[in-house]
């Protein structure tokens, strides 16, 4: 009889050791479930949208707000809307000949209707994809126009036309181009030992 009741009592045990183990590994899926549910919720800020992709294809654009998207599935690409600023320096030749470095500053931002629009065409690279060569395309273009001393007297003509320039070529983007500062230019060296030579001069 005490055999047998051992017997019973080591089945018992072992009946409620294999409940506990299932018990824990279904509360251990449970926690896992809902920490990767939990994970889904995603917040954009007021500076941002968010083009939102899932298996290759994008299915929405989402504003400002906390959104849900399920983890490894919906991959959320923010993009910027909020205005930037892109401070440089551009080597570029006058209409006389003369090889001028200028740094230039650049304030932009992104229309958000456009959002989807850009990110397909650039894939979140549009900063350095089309906006940096451009900016670097009109100013050259726009300054070869223009004498050293055109650079001097003219500075904010200058900064205007070439704003004028580049917002016709980023605006079909969706980027709009709010303003650029030409804010120093460094003469080259043989034009300031020209003007030394005719401050010199009798």
């Amino acid at each position: 009889m005490e055999n047998n009741n051992e017997a019973v009592n080591k089945l018992d045990l072992n009946g409620k050791k294999s409940k506990n183990k299932k018990f824990v590994i279904i509360l251990g899926i449970l926690i896992a479930l809902a920490v990767y549910l939990i994970s889904g919720f995603r917040l954009v800020s007021a500076t941002e949208v968010a083009v939102v992709e899932r298996f290759g294809k994008i299915v929405a654009v989402q504003p400002a707000g906390v959104h849900y998207g399920l983890r490894g599935i919906d991959f959320y690409n923010k993009i910027q809307i909020n205005q930037q600023n892109i401070r440089a320096l551009y080597t570029t030749a006058t209409s006389d000949i003369y090889a001028v470095k200028q740094i230039v500053q650049t304030q932009f931002t992104v229309d958000s209707k456009m959002a989807e629009s850009l990110y397909l065409k650039f894939l979140n690279t549009h900063v350095d994809s089309i906006i940096k060569p451009i900016l670097s395309q009109s100013i050259k273009e726009v300054t070869s126009k223009y004498t050293i001393e055109d650079l001097i007297t003219k500075r904010a003509e200058l900064g205007q036309a070439i704003t004028d320039n580049a917002r016709a070529r980023l605006d079909g983007y969706g980027i709009k181009i709010i303003s650029i500062e030409i804010v120093n230019v460094e003469l080259p060296a043989d034009y300031k030992a020209a003007l030394a030579q005719k401050t010199e001069a009798p």
